[in-house]
């Protein structure tokens, strides 16, 4: 039987607590993966801000929505049959991304993907895709907040 635990994609799927452990531990020892950026001001930041639902942590911003494939908006199911809607964005500062990159059932062709997670309660997000030459974050909907 294969150790679901070095799976990403199981360990997001079955929300395997000592995935997200480590990821929480390694996060309050200070090792941030994913740091912010400086960009727009704070007013702006605030007044687009698109946030993690489950924690108001600053994610993103509706500026940062990316046309991918012809469209921002996706909506995809993942070989456990779980429906995502996920929304594409340029950048995520809010976003620590973890894991290997892994091809395995990437929903955009010639992209791997990585696990994203929100920077300050740690619930999975969305991916960061990435390609040689360019890279993307892929949102859940349903787990940001904001005007977007």
């Amino acid at each position: 039987m294969q150790n679901s635990i070095c799976n990403p994609w199981d360990a997001a799927v079955r929300g395997s607590g000592f995935f997200f452990l480590q990821l929480r531990e390694g996060r309050e020892k200070g090792d941030r993966r994913s740091q912010p950026t400086a960009g727009q001001s704070l007013q702006e930041e605030e007044e687009q801000a698109v946030v993690c639902r489950g924690c108001g942590h600053p994610i993103t911003a509706a500026a940062a929505i990316f046309s991918v494939d012809g469209s921002s908006d996706h909506m995809f199911f993942n070989p456990a049959g779980i429906v995502f809607e996920v929304v594409c964005f340029s950048q995520a500062p809010g976003c620590d991304v973890d894991g290997p990159p892994s091809s395995q059932f990437s929903w955009f062709s010639g992209f791997t993907w990585r696990l994203a997670f929100c920077g300050k309660c740690f619930i999975h997000v969305g991916w960061l895709y990435e390609s040689g030459v360019s890279a993307f974050y892929g949102l859940i909907r349903n787990r940001l907040a904001g005007d977007f």
